[in-house]
């Protein structure tokens, strides 16, 4: 699948050869396209681009159409259409999108022999300004955390990796990020991702990160910003003693309803580092605060769901017998 990109380990096509009545007269019709196999397949996709109302998403679409058709370069006016549709659309998700398409194929393409590719390039860099140009005034999208991180991660991976065209924008682009970030208005996912992007470019420091932090300390933002900040500056984050300090901190701070309300978002920030990741950043914060490590940790033999019931079921019974100046011994007796 070269659209979602999952799996490209084993290359495969499966073809079903079969003939119908209607074979001659569809021939017959397509050949208005033009009397070639290519110049059919460049007018076709040029009339479906031309029918595409400002999505650049379709458009990067029709890019892979056109490489698994085997045309080695993109006509004027399919190129000019195509850079057309990313640059009137509005919509940063499919503009994003399209950006993650076009760097595919220009830069890791190996089946379709479109990595390189000039036109490509060009496009890419359409694509690459526009979403930068989007992100900056880029409003309040609920419930498309996900998305929105892969758009902000295909801006740093495009400028890492992408044609010098875009590579020489370092300024602009560090700019761009920086403005993003000191934005109240902004989704604190988008925040943490672009102090990731800065932090992963050496534009940001460890102090400024833990500022940052700070600021969204409250148990509703924390989560959403960390899932930002993983995302973009997962290989950093792991040599930063200072910050899984200072992040422990905000968590020891928390009362159990906050600590219970930032639990399911804190645990979707941490899936971006793998197993043996997460024992790293356990062992570098024992360390950092002068615990002995432990060898193992006991995993839950219950899910996480019925983990936080029995959590949040203590914290309600500890509270009623606080109330009522029920406690504990150190023989075991309860009394009041």
């Amino acid at each position: 699948d070269l659209v979602a990109r999952l799996d490209l380990t084993q290359l495969w096509e499966r073809w079903a050869i079969t003939w119908t009545p209607d074979f001659q007269a569809t021939c017959v019709e397509s050949s208005r396209y033009g009397p070639t196999l290519l110049e059919a397949v460049t007018a076709r996709l040029l009339e479906t681009a031309t029918q595409t109302q400002r999505n650049a998403e379709q458009a990067a679409l029709l890019l892979l159409e056109s490489a698994f058709a085997g045309l080695t370069e993109l006509t004027g006016p399919l190129q000019q259409q195509v850079a057309e549709l990313i640059r009137t659309d509005g919509d940063f998700l499919q503009v994003s999108a399209s950006l993650k398409h076009l760097l595919y194929l220009y830069r890791y393409d190996e089946v379709l022999g479109c990595s390189g590719r000039s036109d490509f390039g060009e496009l890419l860099v359409e694509a690459f300004n526009r979403t930068l140009w989007l992100l900056e005034s880029l409003g309040q999208l609920s419930g498309s955390d996900e998305p929105l991180v892969q758009g902000v991660r295909a801006l740093l991976e495009s400028f890492e990796r992408g044609p010098p065209q875009i590579t020489d924008q370092r300024e602009e682009f560090v700019n761009v990020l920086r403005r993003v970030g000191s934005d109240a208005t902004q989704l604190p996912v988008i925040r943490g991702a672009v102090v990731g992007a800065l932090w992963t470019l050496h534009e940001a420091d460890g102090d400024q990160v833990r500022t940052d932090l700070l600021a969204f300390a409250d148990p509703i933002r924390l989560g959403d910003f960390l899932n930002g900040l993983f995302a973009l500056g997962r290989e950093v984050v792991q040599r930063q003693a200072d910050l899984l300090k200072c992040l422990d901190s905000v968590l020891m701070n928390f009362v159990e309803e906050d600590f219970l309300s930032a639990l399911p978002s804190l645990r979707m920030a941490f899936t971006y580092f793998t197993p043996r990741e997460k024992s790293h950043l356990v062992e570098t914060l024992w360390q950092s605060l002068g615990l002995r490590p432990q060898a193992t940790l006991a995993a839950l033999e219950v899910s996480a769901e019925e983990a936080a019931q029995a959590m949040a079921f203590e914290m309600r019974l500890f509270g009623a017998l606080n109330k009522y100046g029920i406690r504990k011994t150190e023989n075991g007796i309860v009394e009041s």
